[in-house]
């Protein structure tokens, strides 16, 4: 038989040291506060919605992409049409206020000025000369040759406004609307309430074509005198004080003026020159011509 081990000497466990009291000079140390966890996040309560089924309804369909995109494409539509209303709206209301204010600047200034329109008025046309020639039982066109002189005086009835014009076109028509004569005056400045007296000296020659030759032969068939039409062609500006205009367009008519013929030269006998021409009433038609984008009035 075997010896049996000799016995293991167990150490007995050391006892714990007892705290050392505390002393005057360390103050005890206080344990740690316990902090509580956080309390668990609660999930919102839902509420449950019971929706009953109509038997005798089809269930839909849920709605694809292709229509939801032709759905939306058909309310874009509206929306451009409520953008384009809103912007025609806000440009008719500009322009209401913009002719308001235009038409009250326009009311002050006619109050303080009182504006009229030039008065033109024929004093005298002298023909000194008025050949027509040419064969016209051909077909031969005519040769028209004359001269003379015509004045015109244009008066300014406003007291507080000047005028000023530019080159002033002058032109006479017989009365089948042939060009007898035409000329032109110097531009010129129309201080306020004073008359200027234009004076136009033509001296000219022109071939005509078969038709106006006829139509001319026929009115100074068998006459001392003919009906003839003056026109005066420029553009007007006006002053009022230190503002200056910009410039209009005119056209100045003057009907119902009786031009007499000179008398044809005979042998040993020079051809004598008509007399002043005689006009109905003498005065003429003034026609304001603007021009707003291309657009004339």
């Amino acid at each position: 038989m075997s010896a049996e081990p000799p016995p293991v000497a167990v150490p007995a466990p050391a006892k714990p040291k007892p705290p050392a009291p505390p002393t005057a000079a360390q103050p005890p140390i206080a344990a740690p506060p316990i902090i509580p966890p956080p309390p668990a996040k609660q999930q919102p309560t839902q509420a449950v919605k019971l929706q009953i089924r109509d038997p005798n309804l089809r269930p839909t369909r849920p709605k694809s992409a292709a229509q939801k995109k032709r759905l939306a494409a058909a309310a874009a539509p509206r929306r451009s049409c409520c953008t384009c209303c809103c912007c025609l709206m806000w440009f008719v209301g500009i322009i209401l206020i913009l002719s308001v204010a235009v038409a009250a600047a326009c009311g002050v200034m006619w109050i303080l000025y009182r504006p009229q329109q030039p008065r033109f008025s024929v004093a005298s046309l002298k023909l000194a000369n008025l050949n027509l020639t040419g064969n016209l039982d051909t077909d031969a066109a005519g040769h028209l040759f004359t001269s003379g002189n015509l004045t015109v005086s244009a008066r300014n009835p406003n007291s507080k406004i000047t005028a000023f014009y530019d080159e002033v076109a002058m032109s006479v028509f017989s009365r089948s609307n042939v060009v007898i004569a035409n000329s032109t005056f110097h531009p010129f400045v129309a201080a306020p309430g004073n008359s200027t007296v234009m004076r136009f000296v033509f001296r000219n020659s022109r071939t005509l074509d078969l038709e106006s030759a006829k139509a001319l032969r026929s009115d100074l068939a068998g006459r001392s005198e003919v009906g003839s039409r003056l026109e005066l062609e420029t553009k007007m500006g006006v002053k009022i004080g230190n503002w200056k205009t910009g410039k209009i367009g005119i056209m100045v008519t003057c009907s119902g003026v009786r031009v007499k013929v000179p008398t044809k030269a005979s042998p040993g006998k020079p051809a004598a020159a008509a007399d002043a021409a005689i006009a109905d009433d003498g005065k003429c038609k003034v026609n304001l011509s603007i021009k707003v984008w291309g657009f004339t009035f």
